[in-house]
């Protein structure tokens, strides 16, 4: 008998679903793959893109379209196919790269261009974006692509442009980027876990959240679901508590998402999105 089919689960992955190490054991994807076999509706949002969250969640098979790349694209996970593209357009952007270049910063723009993914960036500007960019290479991500001019690729849907600097430029970026752009955009800063001291400027589409994407999902592939509980840590997170019934913090998350928060778990090292979506089954 399935468990719990009129509540849509949907998780954050790194500092949530995925530890320290951005890993989920095998165990975990076992234990959380039976869950989904036994009726159980989840998914997860994540500012990854769909090639990202395959490596991170290999061997899972979820049954629902992913959120990536905070929901710029509603993806499906086996075939990297985007079911949903929330852009920015042509003008906006070449605006935003105008305010950018008046604050000496480079963005890396995530788009897709009908057939393919791509990651594109300029130059190692600075060694955020070279630990960034290196950090892909590694894995082998193939949209990776240097280019002279970014301007030239705006033919392309743009889903997401990423500034990555140190914290006081790009709060100076923030808010002439708030003050020219106002509700045509969402925007999320934060310090990358993975690079301390380098932070992480999100510029996309004022539809491209995790809350829309949620709402999408549950309107067009879990249409029978009536209850949604979310998972997070990070600011990025924070539409998606606004959007949920219920709504649970790591022990590492913000203190604005702790706030927010139907009630506080244990931390992403401790297997907590797993165990407690186990014991909710149970219960049912």
């Amino acid at each position: 008998m399935p468990i719990l089919p009129r509540t849509l689960y949907v998780s954050d992955l790194d500092g949530t679903l995925l530890d320290d190490r951005a890993y989920l054991t095998n165990e975990s994807i076992f234990q959380l793959q039976e869950l989904i076999n036994a009726g159980m509706q989840f998914t997860v949002a994540s500012a990854r893109s769909v090639i990202s969250i395959q490596e991170k969640l290999e061997g899972l098979k979820l049954h629902l379209p992913v959120i990536e790349i905070n929901g710029g694209f509603i993806s499906n996970l086996d075939t990297g196919e985007h079911l949903v593209i929330n852009e920015l357009d042509t003008i906006t952007t070449e605006s935003i790269f105008k305010l950018c270049d008046k604050f000496d910063a480079q963005p890396v723009m995530s788009t897709f261009n009908g057939e393919s993914d791509k990651l594109h960036f300029e130059s190692y500007s600075n060694e955020g974006i070279e630990l960034y960019v290196e950090s892909r290479k590694q894995q082998g991500d193939p949209r990776l692509n240097q280019t002279d001019d970014l301007l030239n690729q705006l033919d392309e849907h743009v889903a997401c442009l990423n500034v990555i600097n140190r914290e006081n430029k790009l709060r100076a970026l923030y808010e002439a980027l708030s003050e020219a752009f106002c509700n045509q955009i969402v925007m999320t800063l934060f310090e990358n876990r993975y690079t301390p001291g380098w932070f992480w400027l999100t510029i996309c589409d004022a539809k491209a959240t995790k809350a829309e994407g949620v709402k999408t999902i549950q309107q067009n592939f879990a249409k029978e679901t009536e209850e949604i509980v979310v998972f997070g840590d990070e600011a990025n997170d924070i539409p998606l508590f606004e959007a949920a019934h219920r709504s649970y913090a790591t022990a590492n998350a913000i203190p604005a998402l702790k706030d927010m928060a139907t009630k506080v778990l244990g931390s992403n090292n401790e297997n907590t999105v797993v165990d407690f979506l186990t014991q909710e089954a149970k219960q049912s």
